[in-house]
């Protein structure tokens, strides 16, 4: 007799989870690979706590796969451990959703409890033995995971849709079990996910789009009516502080910019007077190359940078906020940089400049076009990868970010 209770092909249901939960020991040996090892686990972590929670698990709360009980309460206790959410509880909240309640009181009973034991065992377990791991990639990672999942649903519901919205797309419902096919679900939801695709109903609400991106639509729909600026400037801000966390982070960055300024010299050499080009490389200069750093003081990568590739320049770092050029005067003294000039004042491209060179950054919080085409000295201006203004050289793909030359206008 088969194992399966309602189809051979929930053999997935049980595979494909049970091939992830093989591959887990490459996230804590990913975290050891330093920032980017430990951002591609964290990634991984949350990836597997979605797609497992919306796939699998989904799958088993409404039609259990196997024909013996004891393999489903195993399966259950085995999905537990790996999406970090016992699935009793997972169970009742998601079945109030389809009953359009609010959750009531929960009753664990002994698979309850023993799926909660399991979990709470794991995590104390991680946090004993790697609490590195367990503090900066496993719990970012589950709470990125059930962040995936409260964008899934608000996708799949959003307001006015309570018997949800479907997303036929062939791909995205062979990857995802047929969860596409949401409203279907909603009107037969004790149905067999291979059933749904030849249940599809025709005045059913569609959307071009997966759930999680009309979820991410609908979550930054708010944030969205803020200028584009002030939200790259506070994205980009996150991530240095990011980099205040990490020196070997710090050193990669300011060795980016630095080549990527070395790179620049030549096509730098045509926009610049021969006196100050002349002496602009030497460590001292009768006649030194004025740079003016715009922004930057939160951490200042182009001023340590500007410090290898010209070290005779006197650099002025710009910064209309006081708290960081305050944190960019601790972070000079104690990197032993040579005394540079802080300015607090918020600089306009449209205003007489008083430098020979001056440097804009990606989280520039104003008119970036008047960068480009308002009259004064030459620029160099950091900008996506994809927004090529003339010459240039990409600081970083990674980061999406290059540095362009801006001629100096009359």
């Amino acid at each position: 007799m088969s194992p399966w209770r309602h189809s051979p092909r929930d053999a997935w249901v049980v595979a494909l989870p049970a091939l992830l939960a093989l591959l887990a020991p490459i996230a804590p040996w990913l975290s050891e690979h330093g920032p980017w090892g430990m951002s591609l686990a964290t990634c991984a972590i949350g990836l597997v706590v979605w797609w497992v929670s919306n796939t699998a698990a989904h799958v088993h709360l409404h039609t259990p796969v196997f024909r013996a009980r004891g393999l489903n309460r195993g399966f259950s206790l085995a999905l537990s451990l790996l999406t970090g959410v016992p699935q009793t509880i997972w169970r009742a909240r998601h079945l109030a959703h389809h009953r359009g309640e609010a959750p009531g009181p929960l009753h664990l009973g002994l698979q309850g409890s023993l799926e909660l034991a399991l979990v709470a065992h794991l995590w104390l377990a991680l946090a004993v033995l790697a609490p590195g791991f367990f503090a900066l990639v496993y719990l970012p990672g589950f709470l990125l995971g059930l962040g995936l999942c409260q964008l899934q649903g608000l996708g799949e519901h959003p307001h006015g849709h309570p018997g949800g919205v479907s997303h036929h797309a062939r791909l995205y419902n062979l990857a995802w079990l047929n969860d596409g096919f949401h409203a279907e679900h909603h009107r037969w939801p004790g149905a067999h996910w291979t059933t749904l695709p030849a249940r599809a109903l025709a005045d059913a609400p569609r959307s071009p789009w997966p759930p999680v991106l009309r979820g991410l639509a609908l979550a930054l729909r708010p944030a969205l009516a803020l200028r584009p600026d002030l939200l790259i400037a506070r994205a980009l801000g996150l991530l240095e502080r990011l980099a205040l966390a990490s020196p070997r982070l710090q050193a990669r960055l300011i060795a980016s910019h630095a080549r990527a300024l070395t790179r620049l010299l030549p096509e730098l050499a045509t926009c610049l007077p021969e006196h100050v080009l002349s002496d602009m490389c030497q460590t001292s200069a009768t006649a030194p190359l004025r740079i003016a750093v715009i922004g930057g003081g939160l951490f200042p990568r182009t001023a340590l940078a500007l410090a290898r590739v010209c070290p005779a320049a006197r650099v002025t770092i710009i910064d209309a906020d006081a708290a960081h050029l305050a944190r960019a005067r601790a972070h000079l003294a104690a990197c032993h940089h040579p005394a540079l000039e802080l300015v607090h004042t918020t600089w306009d491209p449209r205003a007489p400049q008083t430098h020979d060179l001056i440097i804009v950054p990606l989280a520039l919080v104003g008119d970036r076009e008047a960068v480009y085409t308002a009259p004064g000295p030459p620029r160099l201006v950091h900008d996506w990868v994809w927004r090529r203004r003339g010459p240039g050289v990409v600081v970083s793909w990674p980061l999406l970010k290059r540095l362009n030359l801006v001629r100096p206008r009359p």
